[in-house]
């Protein structure tokens, strides 16, 4: 039993330690990447995303379309949705809400 309950603990821990990994590579990177799940509601993001919407970690949950979008992009939640149903990127380039953004 002891031996089962050790590698059930390590078998938990080792996801853990890749979205730990993968979160510290998203933040130490500055890219703005929301995690949506299919109804579009916020699962995560890192902070560099407050220059493109106004949110804050206490809307984690909460649906993406509740927020305006400081990017100049009238597609933008369509787009999210059609990347949901297909699972196929979609690249655009869009302004943002500022010089240099």
């Amino acid at each position: 039993m002891v031996t089962t309950n050790q590698e059930l603990r390590s078998n938990l821990q080792e996801p853990e330690n890749i979205n730990n990994g993968l979160s510290n590579l998203l933040i130490s990177t500055d890219i703005a990447t929301i995690f949506l799940d299919v109804k579009l509601h916020i699962r995560w993001f890192p902070r560099p995303c407050g220059v493109f919407f106004s949110i804050i970690a206490s809307n984690v949950g909460r649906p993406i379309t509740d927020f305006s979008s400081k990017v100049q992009d009238p597609d933008l939640f369509s787009d999210a949705r059609e990347v949901m149903k297909t699972l196929d990127p979609i690249k655009r380039q869009v302004r943002g809400p500022g010089p240099g953004v």
